[in-house]
């Protein structure tokens, strides 16, 4: 698949590793709060065991700006058009994040 994953994986692991970092509470929002809130909106993890996590972005997106490179079996490394995050969704958790991350800052 375009990008692959392998650096989103070191990325999310390297944040997650570091979250005790960032403060919470005292009417702050919370990073860590934020940060898996927006990995629930990019990924579908509850997939059972020996699965993969799926891409909650659109597949059809892809598939179209990807026309000329796409692969067919790319197609099952993302959740159904139905259960996709909406690019708004997926926003407003993503600037939740740096929010929380600017209060510590």
């Amino acid at each position: 698949m375009p990008g692959g994953g392998s650096t989103i994986d070191r990325r999310a692991k390297q944040i997650y590793a570091n979250c005790s970092v960032f403060n919470s509470g005292r009417g702050r929002p919370d990073f860590r709060d934020a940060y898996s809130r927006f990995l629930d909106d990019c990924f579908a993890t509850s997939s059972g065991i020996d699965n993969a996590a799926k891409s909650k972005a659109s597949v059809r997106m892809h598939r179209r700006s990807h026309a000329e490179e796409w692969r067919d079996e790319w197609s099952n490394q993302f959740v159904g058009n139905e259960n996709h995050t909406r690019r708004d969704q997926l926003l407003e958790s993503y600037n939740r994040i740096h929010h929380a991350m600017a209060q510590d800052v």
